[in-house]
């Protein structure tokens, strides 16, 4: 994974740094309010097998925790429609 111009980063490196913003997230998450982060994934950066490999792994990490919820985004604008805007 690139950041700007520095040099492409590893499965672990871009693994153990996701897992930190994601624990920081959750942990505030779980003690002050429900967060939310969105994910875009694009075929031209993400879809090489090296890449595929992190989405794995943190997506695997992520789901070992309590009350995460995997959603589309066009399922949780719907959500919002039904509960918030009728």
């Amino acid at each position: 994974m690139r950041t700007g111009n520095a040099s492409p980063r590893t499965v672990e490196t871009a693994f153990d740094y996701f897992r930190q913003v994601f624990d920081h997230i959750y942990e505030y998450a779980t003690t002050e309010y429900p967060l939310t982060i969105f994910c875009g994934v694009h075929p031209y950066w993400s879809c090489l097998p090296d890449r595929i490999k992190y989405h794995d792994k943190i997506i695997a990490y992520m789901k070992g925790f309590k009350d995460v919820y995997f959603t589309r985004n066009k399922d949780l604008a719907q959500y919002w429609k039904e509960a918030y805007l009728s």
